[in-house]
């Protein structure tokens, strides 16, 4: 290929075409090596007990910034209360626990 384009002589078309096919033949090989990864199924949300509330929560977080949400349900699956905010967090870590932190006294307030 180099020596038709660089020294102007014409090329084997029928060995260029192999020549082409062999390097994708190469690419599909290395490609079959990649490891497949494995796909969790997505959380189910499980119910709490009979007569029991269960709040969710989680966190967001970038640059100093989060968003934490909470979501109190029943054991029907009954949206009770939900609610989020944006506040300042020094990372994720604090985010979370302060999202946990929201939860518990979201249950205190609203008697759950």
């Amino acid at each position: 290929m180099n020596s038709t384009v660089h020294n102007s002589t014409h090329g084997n078309a029928m060995s260029t075409c192999k020549g082409q096919e062999l390097k994708i033949l190469e690419h599909l090989q290395v490609y079959q090596w990649i490891p497949k990864i494995d796909v969790f199924p997505c959380a189910k949300w499980v119910p709490p007990l009979l007569h029991h509330i269960k709040i969710n929560v989680d966190a967001a977080w970038s640059s100093s910034k989060a968003t934490i949400a909470a979501i109190a349900r029943d054991q029907h699956g009954l949206v009770l209360k939900a609610c989020s905010i944006q506040l300042d967090a020094s990372d994720p870590m604090v985010a979370e626990a302060t999202a946990i932190r929201w939860a518990l006294e979201l249950a205190s307030l609203e008697k759950f």
